[in-house]
Formats: structure tokens, C-alpha cells, sequence
């Protein structure tokens, strides 16, 4: 018996840019610190599709759209940890995480890559 085959790469790539633009509404959903305290979302349009964890840390997740947010191009990068002033909103990289650990086949050393699951209170969501 024949099973479906997995889409080629860039085939499940574009399917991720798509569903990720639909979602954002075409906007950049990086959010960037102002003043070091203030964080607002950028209002440029959107262009990229941005992991939140590295694309080698998401695994078997790496071409969901749940990993990925709409960005515009300076904001095109692989971590969004709060040094560089940007972020993700804290639902998205929350949803991130939930679907790496999800997918993952080894769950302790995923855990161990990613880093706890992002919550309120935690640098960079303070």
C-alpha cells in the first residue's frame, strides 16, 4: 500500500509563507522595544516568514506555520530572545514551543534545546 509522500521543501515552505500571511495580515508581527521599557508592534509590512526558535531547534516543526511569524525584512532573523530590542508576542512563541515539543520523537532533549516554555515574567515577556 502506497502512502501520501511529504511535500519537497520548497513546496511545504511556500504553504508555510502562506497560511503565516494570511494570519498576520500582511503586517510584521515583530514587536521592538522603545525606550527599554515600551514594546510595540512594528508597522511595517510584512514580507518573510521569521522562525521564532532556529530553524535546526524546531525539528520536525520546522514548516508549520505555528513556528513562524510574519516579518518584515529587517526584522528577518532566526531568535527573538529581547537582546537585539525585538521580540514575538508572547501567545506566538508560547504556540511555537507547544508545537516543537508536539512533533519532537525525543522529548527530554528537546526540551533541553528549546529552554522552558516561554511565560510572563520571563526575559524578554517582563
Amino acid at each position: 500500500m502506497r502512502t501520501a509522500a511529504k511535500p519537497g521543501v520548497l513546496t511545504a515552505q511556500r504553504k508555510q509563507r502562506e497560511a503565516v500571511k494570511l494570519v498576520s495580515a500582511g503586517r510584521c508581527e515583530v514587536e521592538e522595544n522603545y525606550s527599554g521599557l515600551h514594546w510595540a508592534r512594528c508597522l511595517k509590512k510584512g514580507e518573510v516568514a521569521a522562525h521564532i526558535y532556529p530553524r535546526a531547534k524546531c525539528g520536525r516543526a520546522r514548516d508549520r506555520a505555528e513556528v513562524v511569524v510574519f516579518a518584515c525584512v529587517p526584522h528577518n532573523c532566526d531568535h527573538f530572545d529581547g537582546r537585539s530590542g525585538t521580540r514575538v508576542p508572547l501567545a506566538a512563541a508560547q504556540l511555537a514551543w507547544q508545537t516543537i515539543m508536539d512533533a519532537a520523537k525525543d522529548k527530554p532533549s528537546s526540551r533541553a534545546l528549546l529552554g522552558p516554555k516561554p511565560e510572563k515574567g520571563q526575559v524578554p515577556y517582563l
